[in-house]
């Protein structure tokens, strides 16, 4: 039933995956797609609004097929840091990823991504009890990434606290594109890549594969990854466009865990004896799929989609051997209609999720004969949504959206002799918004209130303190509630993007972890929680030279209850990002600063971890070895100055074993080649 053997697949997942990124490349290019679609929106918001005229915070980053080619990208953390308001924390292993951040929220999930809604290639990676797994992100395909800040469960429900949109690789102009790249670095990395995508008459095509291994800057923490996707666009004579899009993983690595203080500070690249004693990490295989269809009708805008999600999921860890079957899918429709003065958007959307979870002894990483969770977890949703827009004046349109959504979580308990823990909770909640667009020239003025919920995930509802099965009754739903104004303006050489923010979030969901069970993340609500910031980012170019600019400063604090004016852990009170490039006679080089201030590692705000300043070093070569063909070799210093930082904590951590610490300077280089 459980996957206990990732390994022996990953040789045939690059097999398959190579094939199918050379498999486009084989087929004659004929005449490029052309097909009129209507004006391009942003994914992130459901395509309610454009780039320019959202009345919220949406920050977009986009990559050419040359940076894709000439960056390493291991980590989103290497792409993503120009977006403002977006903190990621990487904890330098593949067993947990990257912790994604978006204006305080989701900074205290033990995993994955909480309270941010995630896409990849336009399936929802957020399952419908709200978390979400990276593992199918491939960073160094990332064509474009759009980030809607603001709480956004109007447009996707539960747990869209903000929403960030991936779109991995881009389809050629053009003709076929293919590329390779390989590439060696520090902590025995290697990693190999490749992509090739086609324009033939009304079809455009792309696929590709890769596969990373890691040593690991960490005892205990090596790792293997493999991703692959495809992505197919057909245009249909009607006007219709319809898509599929196909994306997977397969990760088999170790955990080290945390460190306490004087464990970080004696070796920071150390393992908690606890996690390679039991031989502690994660096997895991997700492949996700969806077929959707943009159309008109009715005078309109029709786009409509279906997608499933298959995850398996062996994860040893100290306390517990973890077995997860996972099943969801769901569909999704919205449709537009677009007037003189007005705009009316109606959405609707329904969501499965089956989980079948055990939880037994750990015997040295295998499953054990002690079994003590053996339960089956379903989640369920509906959305209904409607979104107007009124064009006030020439210069003044005003946005309304309302969503209604209804949630229900049952488990069924396989383990009966201790008692029957089945039973089932549901939930209900409604997501009302406002916004106002003032255009004035090339400058765009908003403001907007909108707001947001969050359900316990089923992971969080099962880890009951006690040790029971069943489901933790003690928890509720956090709500959120924000208003944000914001500038975005275009100049010759620059452009500027600046919002202001205040969130109120009410039945705040905070980790806390047990002695009695090392590696085990428990959550209680601990009342309300302010948040109230100013980001800005910005880019100026001039000739051959491009610098890019954020900054995020916030406040973020407990504002009822005992812990009433403490910071929240877990995030810097400040962070940003500076990039200076420069490209001329196909050498590319840049320099990018990254910087973040203290941070607390407990709610009740005893431990400070120190802010840090780090600098990247990136150069990369472009020479045109014959007609068509082009040779890239790089060439990437990370942690320039050697600094021994922490960034990622676990927030109140048992034992004071908050500390993951990144590696010292690090050196990755490598060769594109692209036909």
């Amino acid at each position: 039933m459980f996957n206990r053997f990732a390994t022996p697949s990953l040789a045939r997942t690059i097999l398959v995956l190579g094939a199918l990124a050379l498999a486009p490349g084989l087929a004659s290019a004929q005449d490029t797609l052309k097909v009129e679609l209507p004006t391009i929106r942003v994914e992130a918001s459901r395509g309610a609004f454009s780039a320019s005229g959202a009345p919220t915070a949406v920050a977009i980053a986009t990559r050419s097929d040359a940076e894709r080619t000439r960056e390493p990208a291991l980590a989103l953390e290497n792409v993503l840091s120009e977006l403002p308001g977006l903190w990621l924390a990487d904890r330098s292993h593949l067993a947990i990823g990257e912790r994604l951040v978006v204006r305080g929220l989701g900074s205290r999930a033990a995993f994955g991504v909480r309270s941010v809604a995630v896409l990849l290639d336009g399936v929802l990676l957020t399952m419908p009890d709200g978390q979400a797994v990276l593992d199918p992100i491939e960073p160094a395909m990332i064509a474009r990434a759009e980030l809607l800040r603001g709480p956004a469960s109007r447009f996707w429900g539960n747990a869209a606290g903000g929403v960030l949109a991936i779109e991995s690789g881009a389809f050629p102009e053009t003709g076929r594109r293919t590329s390779a790249r390989a590439l060696g670095g520090s902590d025995g990395t290697v990693q190999l890549l490749a992509e090739s995508g086609i324009r033939s008459g009304p079809t455009a095509a792309l696929a590709y594969g890769s596969v990373l291994d890691r040593t690991g800057y960490r005892e205990h923490a090596k790792g293997s990854i493999a991703r692959g996707g495809l992505r197919v666009r057909h245009a249909l004579d009607a006007g219709a466009v319809l898509s599929l899009a196909i994306n997977g993983s397969d990760l088999d690595t170790r955990s080290p865990g945390s460190l306490t203080l004087e464990q970080w500070q004696a070796d920071p690249a150390a393992a908690d004896p606890r996690y390679s004693s039991t031989n502690s990490g994660k096997r895991a295989t997700q492949v996700q799929s969806s077929v959707g269809v943009t159309a008109p009708l009715a005078d309109g805008i029709l786009s409509g989609s279906v997608f499933g999600v298959k995850r398996s999921l062996d994860n040893p860890l100290p306390f517990a051997w973890i077995g997860l079957e996972r099943l969801a899918g769901g569909a999704r429709l919205d449709w537009r209609l677009d007037r003189d003065r007005v705009a009316i958007g109606l959405a609707a959307d329904g969501r499965l999720q089956s989980d079948d979870r055990i939880n037994a002894r750990n015997d040295e990483g295998e499953r054990g004969a002690e079994t003590s969770v053996d339960q089956r977890e379903r989640v369920s949703g509906l959305g209904l949504a409607l979104t107007g827009d009124f064009q006030a004046s020439e210069r003044t349109r005003l946005t309304a959206s309302l969503r209604a959504d209804r949630l229900t979580v049952s488990l069924d308990d396989h383990l009966t002799g201790d008692g029957d823990e089945s039973g089932s909770s549901s939930f209900s909640a409604f997501s009302p918004a406002l916004g106002a667009v003032f255009e004035v020239g090339s400058s765009t003025l908003f403001a907007s209130v909108a707001t947001a919920f969050e359900i316990p995930t089923t992971t969080e509802l099962v880890n009951s303190p006690d040790g029971s099965s069943g489901f933790n009754e003690n928890l509720s739903p956090q709500r959120l509630v924000g208003i944000e104004a914001g500038l975005r303006a275009s100049l010759a050489l620059a452009r500027f993007d600046v919002a202001v923010y205040s969130q109120r979030l009410t039945n705040f969901l905070s980790p806390y972890q047990l002695e009695a069970f090392p590696g085990r993340t428990f959550y209680q609500n601990v009342g309300e929680v302010s948040y109230v910031g100013v980001e800005g980012a910005t880019r100026v170019q001039s000739g051959p030279w491009t610098a890019d600019a954020t900054l995020s400063i916030h406040r973020y604090t407990f504002a009822s209850g005992e812990l009433d004016g403490n910071r929240v852990p877990g995030i810097p009170n400040l962070f940003g990002s500076l990039r200076l490039a420069r490209t001329a006679r196909g050498l590319t080089g840049a320099v990018r600063m990254r910087f973040a201030g203290l941070q607390f590692a407990d709610d009740a705000n005893t431990v400070e971890i120190d802010g840090f300043v780090m600098a990247d070093l990136r150069l990369a070569f472009e020479r045109q070895v014959r007609a068509g063909m082009q040779l890239v070799p790089f060439l990437e210093v990370a942690n320039l100055l050697d600094g021994n930082h922490v960034i990622s904590i676990i927030p109140n951590a048992r034992g004071g074993r908050y500390y993951e610490g990144v590696p010292g300077r690090s050196i990755q280089i490598g060769a594109g080649l692209t036909f």
